[in-house]
């Protein structure tokens, strides 16, 4: 069954590529999928889209695009319902009003070749 794991990730600008491949390094990889390998647990595992998309909505409210009127929640939360309805990953990465980089991620999961990292219902 279709479940999402939650990443977030704050810094004060986007991290180097360097930085991203290094699966002891907290920063978001280069590659999606590759949260799941993080040494860095998710923050929750949602087996609701519901709820997994009211955690990104209300990361998004506590960390306010820098272009906000160019991006508007709203129409960035029509997005997140599609394509949690698809069963697919939603990721996130922008400046925030604060000037930091903001990196929110909802991972699919299960995916072929990548162990759940925090099973829902575990823990």
């Amino acid at each position: 069954m279709t479940h999402w794991h939650a990443y977030a990730w704050t810094g004060p600008e986007r991290p180097a590529d360097r930085e991203r491949v290094d699966p002891a390094n907290p920063a978001p990889p280069l590659e999606i999928a590759d949260w799941l390998r993080k040494q860095v647990g998710p923050e929750a595992t949602f087996g609701d889209r519901e709820r997994a998309a009211a955690w990104l909505r209300a990361q998004g409210e506590e960390h306010r695009h820098l272009s906000h009127g160019a991006f508007p929640l709203d129409e960035r939360m029509e997005y997140v319902h599609e394509a949690l309805g698809l069963g697919t990953d939603v990721v996130w990465g922008y400046y925030s009003t604060a000037k930091r980089y903001v990196s929110r991620s909802l991972i699919a999961c299960p995916r072929e070749h990548y162990a759940c990292p925090a099973p829902p219902g575990a823990g």
